[in-house]
């Protein structure tokens, strides 16, 4: 049975970059993009906190995406797979440049730049379930000394535009560079090294689970996967069917339906249950118990056998 990163991820980006560079090593991935609503704010808030270090801001910023990109495939009722965001900096002497909100700040940035060593960062974090990670790539890119009137020919080119630092170093401005140390690709917006190691250790998380499942079963016993199972049910209204049960974080509220059992017994259980669903090609619980008439017990039944 292929884990999730083998059927597919999401990737939470418009970035033709990333896309491009997921291309290039063999990621099979499917394009979660925001789409902002009349009266609503962005997904994620990308401005920096006061004295805020850049490589704990672009950290922060990559994690939130896959946060945000997360919340998006449950609210859509997408199948379920990892999401996969990322986000780049550019900082000299400590300071965050974030993409320019037009193209006079865009010469400014470029203007500071000029002839200097700065850092490029960028973080980039996968989320699956209750699991979220990232990592962070940190390069240094020296640029030529620049003339006026060379910044203001690439800034009117719009090449500037929406690009941390005001520059694409895949673009007209690799000829401002005089020295990369680091990742060419992690300048570019999505390090592949870390992206890749990412991946891999989502598929290895995804199969523990899968081979945990049984045991953690055994563990609760049916008497407690009925108790937990009675409670999702009341709780997300699927005895009338009035509502869409998505697989979400149940946090505190879940802890109350063990009555004396532990925390992470209830994560153990919860893990097993939908390990054991998407094996069987089940994306949530709510389509599961369709198919088994609404009955729990059948539910059990289907998913295997359990002794006391």
């Amino acid at each position: 049975m292929a884990g999730p990163v083998e059927r597919g991820i999401y990737l939470a980006s418009r970035s033709p970059r990333r896309r491009e560079l997921l291309v290039q090593i063999g990621v099979r991935f499917h394009l979660l993009l925001f789409r902002a609503r009349p009266g609503e704010g962005p997904d994620v808030d990308e401005i920096s906190m006061p004295g805020e270090l850049p490589d704990l801001y672009v950290e922060r910023m990559a994690r939130a995406k896959a946060d945000a990109g997360w919340r998006r495939m449950l609210q859509r009722n997408l199948p379920f797979a990892p999401v996969l965001a990322a986000d780049t900096t550019v900082a000299l002497d400590g300071k965050i440049y974030e993409k320019p909100v037009d193209r006079r700040e865009a010469f400014e940035m470029l203007e500071s730049l000029s002839g200097h060593t700065h850092e490029v960062l960028t973080a980039v974090a996968l989320k699956q379930d209750d699991w979220v990670e990232s990592a962070l790539s940190r390069s240094e890119v020296r640029f030529k000394t620049l003339s006026a009137r060379e910044i203001e020919q690439y800034v009117a080119t719009g090449e500037s535009d929406d690009k941390a630092g005001a520059y694409a170093i895949q673009g007209r401005a690799a000829r401002f560079v005089i020295e990369l140390r680091g990742s060419y690709t992690g300048v570019m917006g999505l390090p592949l090294y870390e992206t890749a190691e990412l991946l891999e250790d989502s598929a290895r998380r995804f199969q523990l689970v899968v081979e945990s499942a049984p045991s953690a079963l055994v563990m609760i016993g049916p008497s407690g996967a009925i108790e937990m199972l009675t409670w999702w049910r009341d709780h997300w209204g699927i005895e009338n069917r009035s509502h869409y049960v998505r697989d979400v974080t149940l946090k505190e509220d879940a802890c109350q339906i063990y009555k004396g059992h532990a925390p992470q017994n209830f994560a153990a259980l919860r893990n097993a249950l939908l390990a054991l669903l998407r094996l069987q090609g089940y994306e949530n619980m709510a389509a599961a118990l369709r198919d088994c008439g609404w009955n729990l017990q059948r539910l059990l039944a289907m998913l295997g056998n359990y002794k006391k």
